[in-house]
């Protein structure tokens, strides 16, 4: 499908961008990383491992996350304004 197929692209380039203006500092721990997989902060902080690139279908379920993020917090935010 077409549609897929642009939100794809999309996906790829807002991430593209995100990483341009925000690279990952040399410190091997970060506050990120809390809560993660053992063996994830492992590689990266002692292995240094080179991350794959994620598929079509996790970049959207991560898409997902990041705008149920943003509606979240955008809720507190508002709920702190009221008080």
């Amino acid at each position: 499908m077409e549609l897929v197929k642009i939100y794809n692209e999309m996906l790829e380039k807002t991430q593209k961008e995100y990483r341009e203006k925000n690279p990952k500092t040399d410190s091997k721990y970060r506050a990120s990383s809390s809560g993660m997989c053992a063996r994830k902060i492992f590689f990266e902080a002692i292995e240094k491992a080179k991350a794959t690139q994620p598929d079509a279908k996790s970049m959207r379920i991560m898409r997902l996350g990041q705008v149920v993020h943003k509606d979240i917090q955008d809720m507190l935010l508002k709920a702190i304004k009221e008080d």
